[in-house]
């Protein structure tokens, strides 16, 4: 039974210095987990030497070279990535490539760090958006403007730059939050489960706002997050937190409880073509991973979240630092503050078609279950492939009763 009992928003405490009708347990699949399911590209997960560097996360411009990163081809050599995680602006931008006729370009809004970080305010003034490519379609770039808030920064993070963070948490260097991750990584074979996995990485390292990019901003705006809120979340018609809008302080260990969920659960897909993202990585990585956030500080919850503050940890220990989550809304009141299906169905047609994307229930077409390959199994086929120095992503085919690979 859930013994914890949300306080009000205004009489929260601080104990710190601030500084988706998908497959059955989403009622709604979310445009960005449909449309994402073709982003994953093949490639080489090289495995990093020890390292005890320390980073500094920020958003001042790099005084180093900057990252060399992955391209959208069939076999990219992670090794060519640098290991330390960049300033945020780096981190997102990339090369700029020439939109398709008809499709628009997005551009970031970077902001000096004393606007989106000033004194006393926990979560950045930050929004980030992730697609396969910065080229939309009008209707999508006209939608998107609503997120770009006054006093805010802007990124919309493409395939290049989602991976240029993903491949730097490696195993072995102080990047890597999450036990096996880069190896995990290699199962990755769904662009919704490499979102959601992002996403959480995203907020971890830099903090800030994420959502999804069919989403409308109806109630929420630039200043509906409070400067003292640790993190902020809006109920989900399930009675849950969403993980299809979130925000954060940098460092939130619900980050980290959400991830150390998804993670393991990833690891345990029976078929590595179909990552099952709802209830691995997904919804059921926020729930579950808030299960854990609040029992590290001694409560009990079954994940089923009404409005409120509420109080957890990274750790048992005593020691752990006490961290929040700001809820707000109702399950029977889905649209009050984001509604999910901001883009309307044709707008989102429009957007498939442009860019050649295919529904990610498609899957479970294409990967039927006879002969199929674990996530295990792929591992430990790189592993006596490489000697466990790099670990290629999945890309098996079923060809007469048996995955080959493509």
């Amino acid at each position: 039974t859930e013994s914890s009992s949300p306080s009000s928003r205004s009489s929260k405490k601080r104990c710190f210095t601030s500084k988706h009708a998908l497959i059955l347990c989403v009622p709604l699949l979310s445009l960005l987990d449909i449309i994402l399911s073709l982003r994953t590209t093949q490639q080489i997960v090289r495995a990093a030497p020890n390292s005890n560097t320390n980073s500094t996360f920020t958003d001042n411009p790099p005084d180093d070279k900057p990252n060399v990163v992955p391209t959208a081809t069939a076999a990219a050599s992670i090794a060519s990535i640098s290991l330390r995680i960049p300033p945020l602006q780096e981190l997102a931008e990339t090369s700029h490539y020439s939109c398709p006729p008809g499709l628009i370009w997005v551009n970031h809004t970077h902001l000096p760090h004393n606007m989106t970080h000033p004194p006393g305010r926990n979560i950045p003034r930050i929004v980030h958006m992730t697609a396969k490519s910065r080229c939309v379609t009008p209707s999508v770039f006209r939608h998107l403007k609503q997120w770009q808030f006054p006093g805010h920064s802007f990124y919309f993070h493409d395939d290049e730059a989602v991976d240029r963070l993903l491949y730097a948490n490696h195993t072995g260097t102080p990047h890597e939050i999450v036990r096996n991750l880069t190896r995990v990584l290699s199962c990755v074979t769904s662009g919704a489960t490499k979102s959601d996995i992002w996403r959480y990485l995203i907020l971890w390292h830099y903090g800030g706002i994420y959502s999804d990019i069919d989403n409308s901003a109806n109630r929420f705006n630039g200043s509906t997050i409070s400067p003292d809120d640790d993190s902020f979340f809006v109920v989900e018609s399930l009675g849950i937190m969403s993980q299809y809008f979130l925000a954060s302080s940098p460092k939130h260990p619900l980050m980290k409880h959400a991830l150390n969920f998804g993670i393991p659960a990833l690891q345990d897909t029976v078929n590595v073509m179909v990552n099952n993202p709802a209830t691995k990585t997904g919804p059921g990585a926020i729930k579950n991973g808030f299960i854990n956030f609040q029992k590290a500080a001694g409560i009990s919850t079954n994940g089923y979240t009404p409005a409120g503050i509420y109080e957890g940890a990274e750790n048992i220990e005593p020691s752990s630092e006490r961290r929040y989550c700001t809820v707000v809304g109702n399950k029977n009141l889905g649209k009050e503050y984001i509604d999910r299906n901001g883009l309307g169905q044709s707008e989102k047609q429009e957007l498939f078609a442009a860019a050649n994307m295919s529904r990610y229930n498609d899957l479970f077409k294409k990967f039927p279950r006879a002969g199929r390959i674990s996530c295990q199994e792929h591992i430990r086929r790189q592993q006596i492939a490489s000697n466990g120095t790099f670990y290629k992503v999945a890309n098996y085919v079923p060809i007469n009763g048996r995955y080959v690979e493509a």
